[in-house]
């Protein structure tokens, strides 16, 4: 299934509800840690971790609108299918960009979640 260019309606609004609809209907429901990562985690621990976390994704039935919410909250951690590097990738800044600023370089300011404009 391919995920739509831009986010679902449900997410234009700021008034929306954080724990919508969609939360309640996610596979991952009650695996957090695979989803988050420990303290001093080891690159091959988080490659595994991930992984795992997904295969669970790839089936969920709220994926898309996870997905876009860990995109548009600039969130650390899977989230639907994404890491934070994944959303950094796509153009998605975090709020505080520890080790991935050599992403953006001609992308975009991480943390605005806009890409084209050039870091001053």
């Amino acid at each position: 299934m391919a995920l739509a260019e831009v986010p679902p309606a449900e997410f234009e609004s700021e008034d929306s509800d954080p724990l919508m609809l969609w939360t309640t209907r996610a596979a991952c429901k009650g695996q957090a840690e695979l989803f988050f990562p420990v303290f001093g985690e080891r690159p091959q621990a988080r490659a595994r971790r991930e992984n795992q976390a997904r295969a669970i994704c790839a089936t969920c039935p709220s994926r898309e609108p996870c997905l876009w919410y860990g995109r548009l909250h600039h969130e650390y951690g899977i989230w639907g299918g994404e890491n934070e590097i994944g959303r950094v990738l796509a153009g998605y800044g975090l709020l505080a960009p520890i080790g991935t600023r050599h992403l953006s370089r001609g992308r975009g300011r991480l943390g605005s979640g806009e890409a084209g404009h050039q870091a001053s």
